[in-house]
């Protein structure tokens, strides 16, 4: 008697990130999903996990087992909720399944078929469920989490710069204190060169930048006010407020801020016009359809965030589709990059130069300032103003001039630029802190894309 021939199966497990939303750990999982291969015959050959929430489409296990498909006939889970707990994203990735060909076996419901009408309406109510079961457990974390916050505790130790798992670090703490006292005195420019000089990285082991330096500065958290709700650049929705220790004093923290909001050049002419915040307005294009790429803000309450969008967005027409909006912190970080990166590299000067192409004489314009000159002459001969030989040897010479202009052609190319002159332009323009400073010194002008590609090029005036 022949055994028969079972079929290759893989077990996908899927845990939380979050324990408190987590009711069964992969070992339960595991042991649901052998029993239910044991009663049908299924061999389970290897295993994929995943430690992500149930709200997340793409997972890196998941997306593995179905590069991996030609492997298996079937696939195993030890409950619904295991695949999703959202059930739009439920049913895209049974659909993924099915079209890599594997069937999908579920612990607790068995094989899950959408043309059985019967076990496509369980599949869908055990969906359901999934994501009001998650939605509630949702609620009360959150609501947890608010009342921790508000009894005194951040929901999580402080692990941002200046901390670690909740304990101060003194070094970071030192140099934190630093940035404050000097963010006072000089621009996010220059105290980020100034940090690079000193060898002053990130948590990352990054440069600091302007951006990353404003984001810290903000932050009410190192004046001793923790914010949950508050993301990294001051977004969100603070939903609760506790103490904790200070590693800045408030009015440190308060000459901070009054600092970082004001414009960026100290000259008093510019103090408070547009181009403090814009610097590059009227210097960018949108790649897709050439309008300016304008200033424009959003707010709530006291804050403002500043980017830069097409100026089609508030067009009658609105045909482009260039839509997206970009900071201007990040837009003026890239351009000083780029331009930090011309410096030492002046092999990509050449790129970067854009030298106007001469443009090609107007021929047409020319032969009839001639024919009109020819007119003249032989108008004044007809008068008597000139004699016989006059007249030949002018004629002459409005001729040859005719003949030259058939052999009159335009440079194809611009002179190539000065590379040392280019290079040098560059050095004294990076030495000023103000941008808008910086673009008029260079002519600067730009082209930014989909995505916030930034094709940048300097114009010699």
């Amino acid at each position: 008697m022949t055994r028969p021939t079972h079929k290759r199966a893989a077990f996908y497990a899927r845990v939380s990130t979050s324990p408190q939303l987590e009711k069964f750990g992969p070992t339960v999982q595991r042991e649901a999903a052998q029993r239910y291969a044991a009663r049908l015959g299924l061999d389970i050959v290897q295993t994929y996990e995943d430690a992500i929430t149930g709200t997340a489409a793409r997972r890196e296990a998941l997306d593995r087992l179905l590069t991996e498909a030609p492997r298996y006939e079937a696939v195993i889970i030890s409950s619904v909720d295991r695949l999703a707990r959202r059930v739009p994203i439920a049913y895209g990735v049974l659909g993924e399944l099915a079209e890599a060909g594997l069937e999908l076996h579920s612990a607790d419901m068995g094989l899950i078929d959408l043309d059985d009408e019967s076990s496509s309406m369980q599949f869908g109510i055990r969906s359901l469920f999934a994501d009001v079961d998650h939605r509630r457990i949702s609620k009360r974390l959150e609501a947890s989490r608010v009342s921790k916050v508000q009894g005194g505790k951040p929901v999580r130790p402080l692990n941002g710069y200046g901390w670690r798992r909740g304990v101060k670090d003194e070094t970071e703490a030192a140099w934190l204190t630093y940035m404050y006292q000097q963010s006072v005195h000089v621009g996010g420019q220059v105290l980020a060169a100034d940090l690079k000089a000193k060898g002053v990285k990130t948590r990352a082991g990054l440069d600091w930048s302007d951006a990353r330096l404003r984001s810290l500065l903000r932050n009410p958290v190192y004046k001793g006010e923790y914010q949950y709700g508050r993301l990294e650049h001051g977004h969100g929705q603070v939903k609760a407020v506790c103490q904790v220790e200070a590693l800045v004093s408030p009015e440190l923290w308060a000459s901070a801020q009054e600092a970082v909001q004001r414009p960026a050049s100290a000259s008093p002419s510019r103090r408070g016009k547009r181009t403090d915040v814009y610097p590059l307005q009227g210097r960018l294009t949108c790649a897709t359809c050439g309008r300016s790429m304008g200033g424009r803000y959003s707010h709530k309450g006291a804050r403002r965030w500043n980017y830069y969008g097409c100026a089609d967005r508030y067009s009658n027409e609105r045909t482009c589709t260039h839509r997206a909006l970009y900071p201007t912190a990040s837009v003026h970080d890239f351009v000083r990059d780029i331009l930090e990166k011309a410096r030492e590299n002046p092999a990509s000067l050449a790129e970067l130069v854009q030298l106007p192409t001469p443009a090609a004489p107007d021929l047409a314009t020319m032969h009839a300032a001639i024919d009109r000159k020819l007119s003249r002459l032989e108008a004044a001969y007809d008068a008597g103003a000139y004699t016989a030989p006059e007249y030949a040897e002018r004629r002459a010479t409005l001729k040859q001039e005719r003949e030259a202009l058939s052999v009159l052609e335009a440079p194809s190319t611009p002179t190539p630029a000065d590379v040392g002159q280019v290079q040098a332009a560059i050095e004294h323009a990076l030495a000023c802190t103000d941008l808008l400073e910086m673009a008029q010194r260079l002519n600067l002008r730009g082209v930014l894309g989909p995505g916030g590609t930034l094709k940048l090029s300097i114009n010699p005036l």
